[in-house]
């Protein structure tokens, strides 16, 4: 074949570089590929081959002709391989490779696949985006087989990626064929060439013997001289010969060197493909083992652990000392040690990240499937105690850190609600008649109901036995208790060859540990609910302002026991907005800033209703506490912690309570009620509030609300000293209500009370739930006119006297099992007293201007008639009107009182008149003066004839005394015969004054005659 320069091919294919990226041939130029070649690419059915033949940029009309040249069409020269018929380029014998001609560096550029996927490895690597194999020679060497660096692995991963197993089957029978074919070729070779090599034998063996006799030649002058001798300085006669041989053995090198280092390649990769074959299930264990994790699928991540391991195992015994493996075993024991050191590197990694899930893991999720599964995989730290010693250090921390973060929260809002302003009095009134209310908007301001759910959120986060820590310590101790029991463990693997049940029974140091642990943890749950109701509230409160980050394994300190990483836990709490801690805690001598948990200016009504909740936690708790194992030995804290929450809770609503009963005034808001208009709806607000607070004082100091059992240890009934207190609490709280009463009827200006349709549209703008609903003219009354307020009121007082006072005496001995005779005459004498202050406030002046007109009629002189009385002195007329007026005011404001005042209305114009007769004892009265005081005092009685009491009678009865006393005996003896008479003109007067005075008769039936005269006669009916 004929070498030719580079400028010859470039010239011969119209080239501009030795390297082109692409063969660019002509449109027009068609191509014959041989009917073998054809069959040969039908028969390829791998992926890469597959797109190899629909891809456009290797359509038929650019794909190089394979079996011959062209057959003369298109332009001469053009063809890819036209150079070829006339031996431009050099073939590597019977491989099909292209090398770039030059003396000194032959250079492959692509070859067919050996496997018969393809004419050209260059352009499979090309399109399965191998790196740029067209320019870097040293990796495009590595795939092709006729490079000394070729790569057994590298060709199958890269070039053969997306074939399997049947196409690299087929390609083993391809390199088969290729070899054997090669073969043939070698020994034609050898044949056709025998006698030269065998004298070629003959002539290098002549060669030597003379060279090693040596040679001489004849010179020009007869000399003779030594041409040639095997001399070191000659380097043994090869240095004259050293260039040829060289050159002589960089073409047989060229011309053999790639068939005998494919020979054994081919054997290479035939014993790979066999052993990949046998082995394939060992290949793709640990993929399958990634693949079950990645999809959680533990079942079969534990099988093909297994498998693993019996994999390893099997071929490890190959090894048997006195019998040398052979090269299949070799294979056997490399592959499986190559897959056993990726399934442990994942196994391992698996376990570590199994291990750190497993200590963020709470006893509500899945821990046991992850004990269970490092038990499987066999842990070498047990799984178990690793779970329970990070639950604690969780638990301790998170108990520590949400108690902490609580109490500033807690303190940070209870400032905010002292800095606010008092609500109105209306606003005030509107929460505290929240008990009457079926669905109450509030029991507070928003301000303080804010801080009790506040208060309750926490209380339920820390004490609910479901939902809080205490639910979390109680179900880790019982989940605790259940593996030092060993129940648990029995649902437990033991692993491979048991591997794992040595981690199933915990040690006695372990034990004692996790018990101190529990110990500890409820000791510290009791004294921080201890500390936060008997201490005062915290002054530190500038921690809020920084953010609590969440902490991580890595960030934590070591457990001393195990040494793996603490659980991070969770920051509890809603977040304190930073403007709240603006609110200084300002020196006050307020009550309230010694409770941690009561919100200043707060009613005691929602005290009460939340107080009683938390109050049930609490109880709860103990109870919950006590029932573990651990709790026996704490029984004196929960009972500790039972009693101080109690006591401190009694007295923070027993403080509430008084304010409260001192502004219990603001309730009146002069409105009649709807079932007895002769009162305010006071004495039913009243009686609601009261019996409000009393339930709920009950249930705080016998903590009802608790889950326990009656006979429960750490529940314990009330003391004596403070059921004493809620009884005090109790009676000055009615004294200082029904003094409220009294201060609202006699002082004006504490009621400009607004219309209780602005009270509802300023408390969230709902009306329905004020008693607006009953405002109207029915129910209104002038609240302005003192009179009307002290009416009310003394109705009032009789309402609660009579219904109020013994219902909430009768409740509260119940509730409390204490009798209250004492009290009960001490509220009554308190009534009493305001009761008699009121009515004197009320009837003084009217007394008054009754008693002057009566002094007035009687010591005037024409008092007297000349002659027999024949109608009642003027002063008589006036003074009725005067209780007609008297009556007319009542009747219309509080009926209810209208017998006791107009009876006490008589018995003081009985009193005036008498008192009057007695200022003047010298004077004498004679027959007229006689006649004109019976007439007199006889028409008023029977006028209130219905009114009349029993002290009026006996008024009556001295004024006859008194006027018989200044009277002769010729008087009286003409009284009595004058008697008649002056019956008929008493009669004839009720009849001429019935309709004046209609008001004051009796609507049912006549009473008894109220006149008994002098010797028990009266002057008439």
């Amino acid at each position: 074949m004929p070498s030719f320069t580079n400028q010859e091919i470039l010239k011969h294919y119209r080239m501009n570089e030795m390297y082109p990226r692409e063969w660019d041939e002509p449109e027009a130029e068609p191509q014959r590929a041989s009917s073998a070649d054809r069959g040969e690419r039908q028969r390829s059915g791998s992926p890469a081959r597959s797109l190899q033949r629909s891809s456009p940029a290797r359509s038929p009309a650019r794909s190089p002709a394979r079996g011959g040249a062209a057959a003369g069409h298109g332009r001469s020269g053009s063809g890819r391989y036209s150079i070829l018929n006339e031996g431009g380029i050099r073939k590597i014998s019977g491989t099909g490779a292209l090398v770039v001609p030059g003396g000194e560096n032959n250079t492959l550029l692509d070859e067919p696949d050996p496997l018969g996927k393809s004419d050209s490895v260059v352009r499979i690597l090309r399109e399965n985006e191998i790196g740029n194999v067209e320019n870097n020679m040293r990796l495009r060497n590595k795939y092709l087989i006729s490079s000394k660096t070729f790569s057994p692995g590298d060709f199958l991963r890269d070039v053969h990626m997306y074939s399997n197993v049947d196409d690299l089957q087929t390609g083993l029978e391809h390199l088969t064929t290729s070899i054997n074919q090669k073969s043939s070729a070698l020994k034609l070779l050898v044949s056709n060439n025998f006698e030269r090599f065998v004298l070629a034998k003959s002539t290098i063996d002549s060669v030597y013997k003379e060279m090693r006799a040596g040679s001489t030649s004849q010179t020009k002058f007869g000399e003779e001289e030594q041409s040639f001798r095997l001399i070191k300085e000659e380097e043994w006669g090869l240095k004259s010969i050293r260039e040829p041989l060289n050159e002589a053995q960089g073409s047989a090198s060229v011309l053999f060197g790639p068939v005998m280092e494919n020979q054994e390649r081919d054997d290479k990769l035939r014993f790979l493909l066999k052993s990949i074959d046998k082995y394939r299930d060992v290949f793709d264990m640990s993929g399958i083992i990634v693949d079950a994790i990645k999809r959680k699928d533990y079942d079969t991540l534990k099988e093909e652990y297994f498998k693993a391991k019996q994999a390893i195992d099997s071929a490890r015994a190959i090894l048997v000392p006195g019998r040398a493996p052979t090269e299949l075993d070799v294979h056997r024991i490399i592959i499986a040690e190559r897959m056993w050191a990726e399934v442990e590197e994942v196994i391992k990694d698996y376990k570590r990240e199994t291990y750190r899930r497993l200590m963020e893991t709470s006893q509500d999720d899945n821990f046991l499937d992850l004990i269970a599964i490092l038990l499987e995989l066999g842990a070498e730290e047990n799984p178990i105690w690793v779970w329970l010693i990070s639950r604690y250090d969780t638990l301790k921390a998170k108990i520590t850190n949400s108690f902490e973060r609580s109490r500033m929260e807690i303190e940070a809002l209870r400032r905010r609600v002292a800095a606010a302003p008092d609500p109105s009095p209306d606003v005030y009134a509107h929460y505290l008649r929240s008990p009457m209310r079926r669905n109450a908007d509030g029991y507070d301001v928003p301000l303080v109901m804010g801080f009790w759910e506040l208060l309750k959120s926490i209380m339920t986060a820390t004490l609910s036995p479901t939902e809080g820590l205490l639910g979390e310590v109680v179900s880790f101790w019982t989940i605790a208790q259940n593996f030092i029991d060993g129940k648990t463990q029995k649902n437990l693997p033991v692993g491979h060859d048991e591997a794992g049940f040595r981690h199933h029974q915990l040690s006695d140091d372990k034990i004692a540990q996790l018990r101190g642990g529990g110990e500890d943890l409820l000791n510290s749950l009791v004294q921080y609910i201890t500390e936060f109701f008997g201490q005062s509230p915290i002054e530190d409160i500038t921690a809020l302002l920084s953010p609590m980050t969440p902490l991580t394994p890595n960030s934590l300190p070591p457990t001393p026991s195990t040494g793996v990483p603490g659980t991070p836990i969770s920051p509890t709490g809603s977040g304190v907005p930073a403007s709240w801690l603006q609110y200084q805690k300002k020196p006050s001598n307020s009550v309230t800033d010694a409770y941690a948990f009561l919100p200043p200016n707060g009613n005691s009504v929602a005290g009460t209703f939340y107080l009683a909740q938390i109050m049930g936690m609490v109880g709860t708790a103990a109870v919950e506490l006590y029932k573990l194992p651990i709790g026996k030995s704490a029984t004196d804290q929960l009972r500790t912690m039972v009693a101080t929450a109690r006591e401190r809770a009694v007295h923070g609503v027993c403080y509430a309570w008084q304010r409260d009963s001192m502004n219990l005034k603001v309730l009146e808001d002069w409105t009649r009620s709807s079932q007895n208009k002769a009162i305010t709806k006071l004495p039913s607000q009243f009686l609601a509030v009261e019996r409000a607070i009393v339930l709920g004082l009950q249930e705080i100091l016998h903590v009802n609300r608790a889950k326990a059992d009656p006979n429960n240890p750490v529940i314990t009934p009330p003391a004596a000293s403070l059921v004493s207190f809620v009884r005090l609490q109790f009676k000055k709280s009615l004294s200082s209500a029904l003094m409220g009463c009294y201060q609202n009827s006699v002082n004006s200006e504490a009621h400009a009370v607004k219309d209780e349709d602005e009270v509802a549209e300023t408390v969230n703008n709902n009306a329905n739930l004020t008693t607006a609903g009953q405002s109207g003219l029915a129910f209104s009354v002038d609240k302005n006119d003192s009179n009307v307020r002290m009416l009310l009121t003394l109705s009032n007082l009789q309402e609660i006297k009579s219904k109020a006072v013994p219902q909430l005496l009768e409740q509260f001995e119940t509730a409390f099992g204490i009798p209250l005779t004492d009290d009960a005459n001490h509220v009554k004498d308190t009534l009493a007293e305001i009761d008699g202050q009121l009515f004197e406030a009320y009837t003084s002046p009217r007394v008054e201007v009754l008693a002057d007109t009566i002094e007035n009629g009687l010591n005037h002189e024409d008092w007297i008639p000349e002659t027999k009385a024949a109608a009642v002195t003027p002063y008589i007329h006036e003074s009725l009107l005067q209780i007609v007026l008297v009556h007319s005011q009542v009747v219309t404001t509080a009926p209810t009182l209208l017998q006791r005042i107009i009876s006490f209305m008589l018995e003081s114009f009985s009193q005036s008149m008498l008192n009057t007769f007695r200022t003047h004892p010298e004077i004498k009265f004679g027959l007229p003066a006689l006649l004109q005081a019976t007439l007199d005092v006889e028409f008023v009685n029977q006028t209130l004839g219905q009114f009349v009491t029993k002290r009026a009678q006996e008024l009556q009865s001295e004024i006859y005394v008194e006027l018989d006393k200044r009277s002769d005996g010729p008087s009286r003896a003409a009284l009595h015969k004058e008697l008649a008479d002056l019956r008929n003109v008493l009669m004839g007067l009720r009849r001429n004054t019935r309709a004046e005075f209609l008001c004051f008769r009796q609507k049912k039936a006549e009473g008894p005659s109220s006149s008994n005269g002098r010797k028990g006669s009266a002057v008439g009916n």
